[in-house]
């Protein structure tokens, strides 16, 4: 496994703009796009954990899709510490980072 250092400012993208209606993939940013190895083009209308594929460090075990609990639950949750991003070409990077739920102006949650 490859141990790459965290780029914070290519990691620092909302979740919504992976992740609309039903764990499917509406939109991709070039900066998350960039990070998960996949094009807008190639990731569109696939299922979020096939996108965002997401490990423990050391057990290997993955990690259930964190938007899904999100949005279920309506809350910000945090994705474990000690946590690899696998990318499309199958190098790994260690992510710490924080999801949420895609709100309207009116805090009305757009997966309801």
């Amino acid at each position: 496994m490859k141990r790459n250092a965290p780029d914070h400012s290519r990691m620092h993208c909302r979740c919504r703009d992976l992740y609309r209606h039903v764990g499917n993939i509406t939109f991709l940013n070039p900066v998350a796009g960039s990070l998960v190895g996949w094009q807008m083009r190639d990731a569109v209308g696939r299922r979020l954990t096939e996108i965002l594929r997401i490990v423990d460090a050391t057990t290997r075990k993955p990690i259930l899709d964190p938007m899904a609990k999100a949005a279920s639950e309506n809350l910000t949750g945090k994705i474990p510490l000690n946590s690899v991003l696998i990318q499309r070409d199958g190098h790994e990077v260690f992510i710490e980072d924080s999801v949420a739920p895609s709100t309207t102006v009116k805090a009305r949650s757009l997966e309801r």
